[in-house]
C-alpha cells in the first residue's frame, strides 16, 4: 500500500508535463486473496477503502474489476465507487437478483482532441461461479455477447478504443482476434512481471506486473488511420523468418546434391516457389507501409519501478498512514474478541519459548538477542501493524509453513509475551519435547526453505541467503555441534 504514494508522485511529475494524460487501472486488487478470514473482514475493507482514496486522489479516469475486486462483495464495490465517486467499469457484472449491469460498461474520455472509449472487462468465466459462495451478491455474463454490445454502442462516437481485462494473456488474445476494433489491451494479472506491449492483429497487449511494485506510461502518437505501425514491422518479421526458414532447407538440398540436376525434384521447386511468393509477400508489405506510412500510429512503452528511493507523496502518505492505524485498531478488536474463543493457545502444545532455551543454550540466546530477529514485533509496533494477522504471522514464533492452520486455529491470539518476535523455534521448529529429551529428540536444521517462508520477494526485495545466514546464525552449541 506504501508503494501507491510513491506512484502518486510519479504521476504528478507526468501530468506536469503538460500533456494530455489518462490514468487507468486494469484492475484494482483491492484485495490479495479472494477469501478472507473472518477476524480480518473489517480490516481489510479498511484498507480497501484506504487504497481507493489514494486512487481518487491521482485522479484515475477508469478502473477495471479483477476477481479479487470482488472478495467482500460487488456491494462493497458499489459502495466505495459511490462513496469516493470512483470510476469502476465492467461489461459483464450484473445484479444477481435482476441481471442488471452493476457497474457502468465503459467511459469515454476527451484526451486532446481524442475521444476514447475504456470499457471494463471482469476476467470471470460464468461457468466458474460454481465454486463460489452461493450467497454472493453478482453474476457474471457471457464475455462474448457482453464486449460486443458495449462495442457497438462505443465506436461509432470515438476515436480509439481502450480495453481494460483482468482475464489471462492468452483469453487476451482471443479476444483481441474476435474483436479488431479494440486498439489497445491493458490486462491485469497476478504474476509480477512485466510484460512490454506486443501486437496480436490490430490490438496491443501489455500489463504491469502486479502488487503495485510498477508504473507503466505509454506515449501514444494516434492517427486517423487506427493502425499501429508495429503491425507492419510484424508482418515484415514473420515472413523474414519464414524465408530464412526456406532458404536454409534449399542450402541444404543444395549441399547434399552438388550435381544442380539431381536436385531438380518437387521439394526443390516448391522451396524455390515458395521462396519467390515470399520475397514478393515481403515487397508488397513494404509498399503499403510507404504508403500509409504518415497515417500509421506509434508509440513509446516504459515501466518504472517504484523503488523505496523515490519521494513520497505526503499527501497520499498521510492516507497511507491514517489507514494502517484504523486496520492496526480494528485488528485489536477483532483479535480480542477471538482470545477465549477456540484458541489454541500454542501449536499442539510443543512450543517452548525462548527463555527455556536459555537454559542450556545461553550463549546462543545472547548472541540472538542482538540479531534483528530478537526486534521483529518491535518494527511491526512502530509501523502500527502489530494486530495484523498477516504481518504477525512472520514476526512472532509461530509454524510460518502452515499459515492456513495458523488463521484456522487463530494460534495468533493466544500467543504470550514470550512468543512475540523470531524465537529460536521459528527455524529450528517446536522444542518442549526436545528440552525434555535432549538426546532422542533433535531440534531441525533451518535452511534456505525455512526462511523463504517469511523472506518472500514481496516481502524482502534484498534477501540474499547465503549473506543474510551469516547474520543470524549463532555460534555452536558445545555439547552438541548445533547452530542456531
Amino acid at each position: 500500500m506504501g508503494g501507491l504514494s510513491r506512484r502518486a508522485y510519479l504521476i504528478k511529475q507526468i501530468t506536469k508535463e503538460n500533456k494530455p494524460v489518462l490514468i487507468l487501472d486494469a484492475g484494482a486488487l483491492l484485495f490479495e486473496k479472494p477469501v478472507i478470514h473472518p477476524s480480518q473482514v473489517a480490516a481489510k475493507k479498511a484498507k480497501a477503502e484506504g487504497i481507493v482514496r489514494i486512487m481518487d486522489k491521482m485522479n484515475y479516469q477508469a478502473i477495471g474489476i479483477a476477481s479479487h475486486d470482488l472478495t467482500a462483495g460487488a456491494q462493497f464495490l458499489k459502495h466505495i465507487e459511490e462513496s469516493f465517486t470512483i470510476p469502476f467499469v465492467s461489461v459483464n457484472l450484473a445484479s444477481k437478483k435482476d441481471g442488471s449491469l452493476l457497474f457502468k460498461p465503459y467511459l469515454v474520455e476527451q484526451t486532446g482532441d481524442i475521444a476514447i472509449a475504456v470499457i471494463g472487462l471482469t476476467g470471470i468465466e460464468p461457468a466458474s461461479l460454481n465454486t463460489v459462495s452461493s450467497d454472493r451478491d453478482y453474476t457474471v455474463l457471457a464475455w462474448q455477447d457482453a464486449l460486443h454490445k458495449a462495442l457497438n454502442d462505443v465506436q461509432p462516437k470515438v476515436d480509439m478504443v481502450i480495453l481494460l481485462s483482468s482475464f489471462p494473456e492468452q483469453k487476451n488474445r482471443e479476444i483481441a482476434s474476435q474483436f479488431p476494433g479494440i486498439n489497445l489491451i491493458l490486462q491485469s494479472g497476478y504474476a509480477s512481471a512485466n510484460r512490454s506491449p506486443n501486437l496480436q492483429g490490430d490490438s496491443l497487449i501489455t500489463q504491469i506486473g502486479a502488487r503495485g511494485k510498477y508504473l507503466g506510461k505509454m506515449v501514444i502518437n494516434w492517427t486517423p488511420a487506427k493502425k499501429w505501425e508495429q503491425n507492419f514491422t510484424l508482418q515484415t518479421k514473420n515472413l523474414q523468418d519464414r524465408l530464412d526458414r526456406i532458404n536454409w532447407q534449399i542450402g541444404r538440398l543444395e549441399k547434399r546434391y552438388q550435381n544442380k540436376k539431381s536436385i531438380e525434384n518437387n521439394q526443390y521447386k516448391k522451396l524455390q516457389q515458395a521462396k519467390i511468393e515470399i520475397i514478393s509477400q515481403i515487397e508488397q508489405v513494404q509498399n503499403e507501409k510507404q504508403q500509409v506510412k504518415e497515417q500509421l500510429s506509434s508509440y513509446s512503452s516504459v515501466f518504472t519501478g517504484l523503488k523505496i528511493s523515490l519521494p513520497e507523496d505526503r499527501e497520499v502518505l498521510t492516507i497511507v498512514n491514517n489507514t494502517k492505524q484504523i486496520m492496526n485498531d480494528l485488528n485489536r478488536t477483532a483479535m480480542q474478541k477471538l482470545k477465549g474463543r477456540n484458541v489454541q493457545p500454542l501449536p499442539s502444545s510443543n512450543m517452548a519459548g525462548w527463555k527455556s532455551c536459555q537454559e542450556c543454550h545461553p550463549s546462543q540466546t545472547a548472541f540472538w538477542k542482538q540479531t534483528k530477529h530478537a526486534a521483529a514485533w518491535q518494527t511491526l509496533v512502530k509501523a502500527n501493524q502489530h494486530f495484523s494477522q498477516d504481518c504477525l504471522i512472520c514476526h512472532v514464533t509461530l509454524p510460518t509453513y502452515d499459515k492456513e492452520t495458523v488463521m484456522k486455529k487463530n494460534l495468533i491470539a493466544g500467543l504470550t509475551g514470550e512468543f512475540h518476535n523470531v524465537t529460536c523455534e521459528s527455524c529450528h521448529g517446536p522444542g518442549k519435547t526436545h528440552g525434555e529429551q535432549p538426546e532422542q529428540f533433535k531440534p531441525s536444521a533451518p535452511g534456505e526453505k525455512t526462511c523463504l517462508n517469511c523472506h518472500t520477494p514481496d516481502h524482502d526485495t534484498d534477501f540474499d541467503y547465503e549473506r543474510k545466514f551469516k547474520l543470524i546464525r549463532c555460534p555452536p552449541s558445545k555439547k552438541t555441534g548445533m547452530t542456531k
